[in-house]
């Protein structure tokens, strides 16, 4: 009796045994779900019977890795009929100076020179265009020019449209155009009205123009009348144009704080950017002590340049100054000027609050790294800092 008592119990526990490995394994198929890459019906099936929850994540198509996005060959040429921009309706002429604009940079317009002309026909022509659409004609013009010479003509065509002639004008700030200077040495002189065409013609000058203009500019600085902006502008178009001679300029400049609201240690250092003699670095000393931050960097700027033993004096100051380029110049200065001294500058400069500072410090230390005399140092003062902190791990 007790034998039979031990069979059954047997059987009863084997079969409890084969029940859980069954009921298991079901389990976990039931969680895994059907398998998306072998079913035939799986794509049917996730159509109809979307699931509640997705354990993982399973590709119906393994996506291509370190796929190369470039474009390869030339982009087809864009053809534009130029009858539509000399004589369709505005809609299709601001269509047609969109693409142009949209395109220029790839030189893919077919027929580049018959769709300039076009347009310059359009703008030549007695059709009343108002300003929006002039100034659409006149920016794929402005695009499409291929020299100076394209350039004066379309300026010279809107001569009279004021707005549109503003924006030829402002491209000519970067061509040295023999039309462009005589007009802005005629402007200069007739100080007109306009605060935007005489702060455009003080600019041209300082860009294209020479010693010649420099009593002009300097009238034009000097006078009552002139607003802040043509002061800043004529300061740094006679720093632009002059290596001597502005330094008593800048030092009555210096005098007439009240005049210049607050811009005249600013103004002074523009007019001295290019200037090498004692008197001015004199002047540039002083405007180092002054409360303008701007007029500080661009004074300590020049002293790199032209008086670097002036500059090492004060590269403490700049080194913890407010503005992070003064911090970056300062740096750059202290590498190229001692590579030696300039490590400990550069391990601060690692912590410092500015992304563009730390890294320029990263940039220096690696590039002195290749020296083997500096290898050592700089090692031993990454691993200095490393030591005090563990915010790198």
């Amino acid at each position: 009796m007790k034998r039979n008592s031990f069979l059954y119990l047997k059987l009863i526990l084997a079969s409890l045994g084969t029940l859980c490995l069954v009921g298991w394994a079901a389990a976990q198929e039931a969680l895994r779900g059907p398998n998306w890459k072998s079913d035939p019906n799986s794509a049917y099936f996730l159509q109809t019977h979307p699931p509640l929850f997705r354990l993982e994540h399973t590709w119906e198509h393994d996506p291509e890795v370190n796929v190369d996005w470039t474009l390869r060959g030339r982009p087809a040429n864009l053809s534009l009929d130029p009858d539509t921009l000399r004589e369709g309706s505005k809609l299709e002429c601001l269509v047609a100076t969109r693409q142009i604009i949209r395109n220029i940079a790839m030189r893919n317009i077919a027929k580049a020179e018959d769709v300039e002309e076009a347009i310059l026909d359009r703008l030549r022509s007695t059709e009343a265009l108002d300003i929006t659409f002039r100034s659409a004609l006149v920016s794929a013009a402005i695009l499409m020019s291929n020299s100076l010479e394209d350039l004066e003509r379309l300026w010279l065509l809107e001569e009279s449209n004021y707005e549109t002639r503003m924006l030829v004008e402002k491209t000519l700030l970067d061509s040295r155009s023999s039309v462009a200077i005589s007009a802005w040495r005629r402007r200069i002189n007739q100080r007109p009205r306009s605060l935007r065409v005489q702060l455009l013609a003080v600019q041209g000058l300082g860009a294209h123009g020479d010693t010649s203009d420099l009593p002009a500019l300097k009238t034009c600085f000097l006078s009552p009348t002139s607003v802040l902006p043509i002061q800043l502008a004529a300061a740094q178009s006679m720093g632009n144009l002059a290596t001597e001679g502005l330094e008593a300029t800048a030092r009555e400049a210096l005098a007439e704080k009240e005049n210049l609201i607050g811009r005249a240690d600013l103004t002074a250092a523009y007019m001295l950017k290019k200037h090498t003699s004692v008197e001015s670095a004199e002047v540039l000393g002083q405007i180092l002590n002054s409360s303008n931050r701007a007029a500080q960097v661009t004074a300590f700027e020049t002293l790199t340049r032209h008086h670097p033993k002036i500059a090492r004096q004060n590269l403490k100051q700049f080194l913890v100054h407010p503005d992070p380029a003064a911090r970056r110049l300062a740096l750059r200065f202290a590498v190229e000027s001692d590579a030696n001294s300039s490590l400990g500058f550069l391990q601060e400069a690692l912590g410092d609050i500015n992304l563009e500072t730390r890294s320029q410090a990263r940039t220096h230390l690696a590039a002195l790294a290749t020296n083997g005399s500096l290898k050592q140092g700089i090692a031993e003062a990454a691993a200095k800092r490393f030591r005090k902190t563990t915010r790198w791990r």
